[in-house]
């Protein structure tokens, strides 16, 4: 996420910054998206003037252009969506109310935990700094990591997402949403045996992160909520956090969809890869790696899930569809910054095996192909 701090928000800051080093970062930043457009651009134009040659020598690059644009416009909508919706509860949800509504008891919050990782429409990027929020007010550790991983996979942007891209097929749809529910509880229920003494770390100086290359990462930590601030100023607060996030996520999104459209057509016209031929078990590892290493965004990964789904089992895209929005490389980069290392690790390999399990049983009894 983005520019997350009260005091350091893109709105009530920008006066402070004007003037001062740090008002450089954001002038580069917008001339390196500009570049990074204009290269883009380029690509895909000279991609479209010689894809008739292309198509001539047998590469499928219609295919590719069709695929890439169709889901890349689907998947953006989803996108704007999402991040509105994540930015406006962080802006208007306070972390006292979430944490008020938690009872004591380990089962009753968890519980809660997942209703409300259902109700609120978060992506996996915002509900890392509600999980901070949650944990440095001593929420139970279990309901806490609950909350984290149930939120991107369950909330009804998620399920709307989902059902359209793969055409109202409510067999994918419940399956995600069931079996994400579960492996969250699960996994925050594990949490419970041997609970770490310390999770929370101190937070690497502004200075550090962006020397670092996570800018983003940990400064979508701080809480956006201030209610203090007029209704204007808050209003204005979610677009701007809406904006940045979008074109934080975006890049991944698309280069997702174009790796995804380039290897199925590619591997339909030239038959590389059988996986017709790949164990079960073993299909749903490489697409669970595969979801770790594009870090997409919870709200509109169903549509590369989608394009993959004509290549592999739909128990392999269904394992990409849960473990993804837990846990990627970007989520590694969030919670790194305030978490100990530890604590991250065993989340994400707590998360992988029972995800891996899950799906794999749930393929095992029929459910899923």
């Amino acid at each position: 996420m983005s520019l997350a701090s009260s005091s350091s928000s893109p709105i009530r800051d920008s006066a402070d910054s004007v003037g001062s080093a740090d008002s450089v970062g954001p002038v580069n930043s917008t001339n390196t998206v500009v570049q990074r457009l204009v290269a883009a651009c380029i690509l895909f134009g000279g991609l479209i003037f010689f894809s008739p040659l292309m198509e001539q020598a047998g590469f499928p690059a219609f295919s590719i252009l069709n695929g890439f644009l169709g889901a890349s416009i689907q998947a953006l909508a989803f996108l704007v969506a999402g991040v509105l919706a994540s930015s406006a509860v962080q802006v208007f949800v306070s972390d006292e109310f979430l944490r008020k509504v938690f009872p004591r008891s380990t089962l009753g919050a968890v519980g809660v935990a997942l209703l409300l990782g259902i109700c609120l429409p978060v992506c996996d990027c915002s509900s890392i700094p509600l999980f901070r929020s949650l944990v440095s007010r001593k929420v139970p550790l279990a309901a806490s990591v609950t909350f984290l991983l149930a939120a991107p996979v369950a909330n009804p942007l998620v399920v709307w997402s989902t059902y359209f891209a793969f055409n109202g097929d409510w067999g994918i749809v419940l399956s995600r949403f069931l079996l994400g529910l579960g492996v969250a509880a699960l996994v925050g229920l594990s949490m419970s045996i041997a609970t770490p003494a310390h999770v929370l770390v101190e937070p690497v100086s502004r200075g550090d992160v962006a020397h670092s290359g996570a800018a983003h990462e940990t400064a979508s930590a701080e809480p956006l909520y201030d209610p203090s601030a007029p209704l204007r100023t808050r209003l204005l607060e979610c677009i701007a956090h809406a904006r940045s996030d979008f074109f934080d996520i975006a890049r991944y999104l698309v280069v997702g969809i174009a790796l995804a459209s380039i290897f199925k057509n590619i591997n339909s016209a030239y038959n590389l890869v059988n996986f017709s031929g790949l164990s079960s078990i073993a299909g749903i590892v490489v697409m669970m790696v595969a979801a770790f290493m594009l870090s997409l965004c919870s709200s509109s990964d169903a549509v590369i899930g989608r394009i993959f789904a004509d290549q592999m089992p739909t128990s392999s895209v269904l394992s990409f569809l849960v473990f993804g929005p837990m846990f990627d490389i970007k989520n590694v980069l969030m919670l790194s910054a305030h978490f100990a290392k530890g604590f991250v690790a065993r989340i994400g390999a707590t998360t992988f095996v029972v995800a891996g399990v899950g799906t794999y049983l749930l393929s095992w009894m029929g459910v899923v192909a």
